[in-house]
This record gives structure tokens, C-alpha cells and sequence, in this order.
């Protein structure tokens, strides 16, 4: 079984999704020297860079919307599945329909929305100018593709990809997925460079400055605090990670955030105990502790006990404390400083390039073929240095096992045929 997201999905169908080129620009007339206090240089601008960004959200819009009533109306529709943080794979999770539906409904209007925000922000600037127009444009957090608090949750939804592939084709729905993913060949460990690292902590307290200096498509690592591993766009992380300080920062954690929080905090408290201490809290119908939807932040009915996320439903920090004080403890769930957060940044290194056989073996061929210059061919000195392999002064040796007829460069970990010396002849016979 090969799981896959669904917002992988959703990202196949909007590769297929035919539009005309979006255009939003007002007062098309090519005479108008200014709109309002914004000028035509200004405006044309304005749009060229921001048309592409609406005519993307539209298209993942229509893939959301042609998904979600194909789901709906299906009398085989593919299972719902969601990744399992604890086990490590995808299981099968009807809850996981509700969340899939919320995030396919929501990213329907996120075209409109983009348009919205664009059109609203030119507005505004009619009055003020060029300067006013090239402002950063405000967006609320939840006009993206993704809403407030649930990036996390979105994350984890899909469908098995040969399941949920037929079913696209059983429904003639254009993508282009397969039923099993590409094979991705190796690179060359002398090309590879490390996608540069971020590590989310249980209590980010700002968006790293290196983050900011990448490209919002850049690729990146990321390593949640509670072990999971994924990749991602930078743009795409630094709107997660200012959802989660916003909404820190008016004392809403999940659950696991603030039982992760409460171990650092050095009490000896174990994040597993702290994290069943709460729930059993709230199981308790004498309890007046909360949990709360990640949404409408508003605490959950003790009858939905059994439908509690840990890496998505919310916790309050002054109801923890309340929690605390019952025990008598004479700590609290701590204040926000600086020593509560972990190193953001794994600084990336690229891996060194090996030397080719021409910087490490060069003088040494040109000095052997010096010796005696009555080498014929490339491979007749090719014969020569299998010959001299290991010799004192020589750079080759000669390979092993399957290998052991072949000539070899240590210092550029390359084997070295009669085909390869060929290219480097002319310099070697060069005086």
C-alpha cells in the first residue's frame, strides 16, 4: 500500500485544470496615463506579478471542487486514510473524511478569496499612489489554502494512491497521477546538495531569519518535535509557523505542544503521562478541564472524548494551570522566553565534490609517458598503468572482486577505463 496526501491529490488534478490566462487589471484603456494616484508602470506591474498567483489559486480551487463532488456523489468512493504520527504509516481513519472535506471545501474558495485580497489591496491605493500599491498586501491567516490551526491536520489526510487513482479514472477526472509513484534515480553523492533544515519546536517564538531569507518555493527539511519528518516549501512553513505563534500567543496549545512544553520545562514531568494526565482530566465528568476544537476554539463535548487528536485539538494554558494547582505542585505551565525554544536551524552543508582524475592523476601520466614515449594509443598506456597500479607514486590501484580487472583513483573514487584516459590523451602526450 502506498499512501498519498491529499493535498498531492488535489495538486494533481490542478496540473490538468484548463484556464484562460487570468487578467485583473482595471481601466484597460492603453491611453490612461495613471489610475487614480497609481501609475500605468506601477499597475502593469502590479498585476504581471500577482495574475500568476490568482491563476494558480483558481486552478487548485476547480481540482478542489471537482474532487469533493466526485467524493460526494461516488457510490464507491475511495477510503479515507490519515498518517499515524505514533505508528509511523497510514491507517484507515474515517474521522479523517471530515477533516479531508473541510480542507476541499475550504480550498474551493480560495481562488476567490486570492482574487478578493488582490483587488481589495489595488483599491485601497487608488488614493495614495505607487508607494501604498507595492506594500506587502494584508491577507488574514485564514484566506490561504489552508485554515488556521489545521495545517497540521490537513497534512496527515489522504487515500491508498492506486485506490484513490482508479477511482479518478472511474469518474474521468484529468490528472496525472499514477497508480504507484515515479522512481526517482539516485543522484550522484558528488551533486547532492542538502535541502536546508528546520526543526519545529513545541513553542516557536518567531519565524526564523533564515527562513525569510529563502524563496517561498524553496525545499526544505522539516523535523517536528514530537519525530515526524517532512518536506515542504518554505513559503508553506512560514505560514504555519505564524498560525502557531498567533495562536500561542492567546494561550491555545495542542495537546501535545503543551505536554511536550510542560517536559522541557525541567519539572520531570514525562510528556506521555502529562499528555494521558489531560485527558483523563477531561474525561472526568466532575472536571471542569477543557479541550477545545482547533477551530472555533470553543471546548468539546465529553461525549466526543473518543475523536481527540493530540497533534490537533487544543488545550489552554490556565486551564493546565488549574489542572496543576488540584495536585498542589508549585509549578505552572511556563512563560514564553527565549530558553524555551530548541535551536530553530540546522545550518546545511554541502557535501565536498571529489577531485576529478585529471587534478589528481594528471603529472603523474605526463611523467610516465616522459619516461617512455613509445605508447601507441590511450590504450597501450592504459595496460602501462594497470601495470605500475600501486607502485610507489602512482595514484591508482587496482579494484576488487568484481571489479579486480579494473584500474582505480582513490583520491577521486573513480575507476579509470582505457575509454575515460582517451579523452585525457592529448594533454598527457602535451609536453
Amino acid at each position: 500500500m502506498e499512501f498519498i496526501l491529499l493535498s498531492t491529490v488535489v495538486a494533481g488534478i490542478a496540473n490538468c485544470v484548463q484556464l484562460e490566462p487570468y487578467q485583473l487589471e482595471p481601466h484597460p484603456d492603453d491611453r490612461a496615463k495613471a489610475i487614480g494616484a497609481i501609475s500605468r508602470a506601477a499597475a502593469a506591474k502590479f498585476w504581471q506579478e500577482n495574475n500568476q498567483k490568482i491563476e494558480s489559486a483558481r486552478r487548485f480551487s476547480i481540482a478542489a471542487f471537482i474532487l469533493n463532488k466526485a467524493l460526494h456523489y461516488s457510490n464507491m468512493p475511495p477510503q479515507w486514510m490519515a498518517f499515524d504520527l505514533q505508528k509511523g504509516f497510514a491507517v484507515k481513519n474515517d474521522t479523517a473524511k471530515q477533516d479531508g472535506i473541510e480542507f476541499l471545501t475550504h480550498e474551493t474558495g480560495w481562488g476567490k478569496r486570492e482574487e478578493n485580497n488582490y483587488s481589495r489591496h489595488f483599491s485601497n491605493a487608488l488614493l495614495q499612489g505607487d508607494d501604498a500599491l507595492a506594500m506587502p498586501i494584508t491577507i488574514d491567516i485564514n484566506d490561504g489554502k489552508n485554515l488556521d490551526g489545521k495545517i497540521l491536520r490537513f497534512a496527515l489526510v489522504g487515500f491508498d494512491r492506486a485506490e484513490l487513482v482508479a477511482f479518478l479514472d472511474r469518474n474521468q477526472i484529468d490528472h496525472n497521477l499514477t497508480s504507484s509513484p515515479a522512481p526517482v534515480p539516485p543522484a550522484a553523492p558528488a551533486e547532492t546538495t542538502p535541502l536546508p533544515v528546520f526543526k519545529l519546536t513545541a513553542r516557536p517564538l518567531c519565524v526564523p531569519p533564515e527562513l525569510l531569507t529563502l524563496a517561498p518555493t524553496t525545499e526544505i527539511r522539516l523535523n517536528y518535535f514530537y519525530g515526524a519528518n517532512a518536506n515542504g516549501k518554505a513559503g508553506d512553513y512560514i505560514e504555519q509557523l505564524q498560525g502557531i505563534i498567533d495562536r500561542q500567543a492567546k494561550g491555545f496549545f495542542t495537546i501535545n505542544e503543551a505536554a511536550q512544553i510542560m517536559a522541557d520545562a525541567g519539572h520531570g514531568v514525562d510528556v506521555r503521562e502529562f499528555i494521558e494526565k489531560m485527558l483523563n482530566a477531561f474525561n472526568d465528568k466532575e472536571s471542569s478541564f477543557s479541550i477545545r476544537n482547533p477551530g472555533s476554539k470553543l471546548s468539546l463535548d465529553k461525549g466526543n472524548f473518543n475523536e481527540i487528536r493530540e497533534y490537533l485539538h487544543l488545550v489552554k494554558s490556565s486551564d493546565i494551570d488549574n489542572l496543576l494547582s488540584k495536585d498542589e505542585v508549585d509549578y505552572r505551565f511556563p512563560d514564553a522566553t527565549p530558553e524555551t525554544q530548541v535551536a530553530p536551524v540546522v545550518a546545511p552543508k554541502r557535501r565536498a565534490r571529489k577531485p576529478s582524475i585529471e587534478a589528481v592523476a594528471l603529472d603523474y601520466m605526463r611523467t610516465e609517458y616522459q619516461k617512455n614515449q613509445c605508447f601507441q594509443s590511450a590504450a597501450a598506456f592504459h595496460k602501462h598503468l594497470i601495470k605500475t597500479a600501486g607502485a610507489d607514486g602512482s595514484p591508482f590501484v587496482m579494484g576488487t572482486g568484481k571489479d579486480g580487472g579494473r584500474l582505480f583513483c582513490s583520491a577521486a573514487s573513480s575507476f579509470y577505463d582505457a575509454g575515460t584516459l582517451g579523452k585525457l590523451w592529448p594533454k598527457i602526450r602535451a609536453v
